[in-house]
């Protein structure tokens, strides 16, 4: 009796678990084009487009710029970042194709003339070779690499 419900309840968890999520789409946001009364930085006027050489003029503040380029720990730190976030997205692409798994062992015993097999007079010597070669390949059914792969190219677009 209770190994009837047992299986039911077996077999309703394992439909249950099969379910796939749906695809994110993003909400349509109903946003300003400007906040407030904000002008608009992009245009060719705006001394943030420019290249610093060209705006400024003195050679001792462009040095000071150039320093604080280099050692600027917030962009080296976004640099870094970006260059995590290009890795990861590769390493996920990676998960569509096959994987291949080769192994070689081997092992020598000698075992020692006080054991039983020393004793009998028999060869005491074990030579042992294994090899072994593996070839996996995942099928995306439930979307799991799919979802990866999306989490990743979000979190490479978040870091740019």
């Amino acid at each position: 009796m209770y190994t009837r419900y047992f299986a039911i309840w077996i077999c309703l968890l394992l439909v249950v678990s099969c379910k796939v999520g749906k695809d994110y789409q993003r909400p349509k946001l109903d946003l300003p084009e400007k906040y407030r009364n904000d002008t608009d930085i992009n245009n060719d006027t705006s001394a943030l487009s420019q290249n610093p050489r060209d705006f400024f003029k003195n050679k001792y503040l462009l040095g000071l710029i150039d320093t604080a380029f280099e050692k600027n720990s917030d962009l080296l730190l976004a640099v870094q970042n970006i260059a995590l976030a290009e890795s990861a997205l590769g390493t996920v692409k990676l998960n569509y194709l096959p994987e291949i798994n080769a192994q070689i062992n081997s092992r020598y015993t000698k075992a020692s003339q006080n054991s039983s097999s020393g004793q009998a007079g028999g060869n005491r010597e074990i030579k042992d070779f294994n090899a072994s070669a593996a070839l996996t390949w995942s099928i995306d059914i439930w979307g799991k690499i799919k979802r990866e792969k999306e989490e990743a190219l979000a979190s490479y677009l978040q870091s740019q």
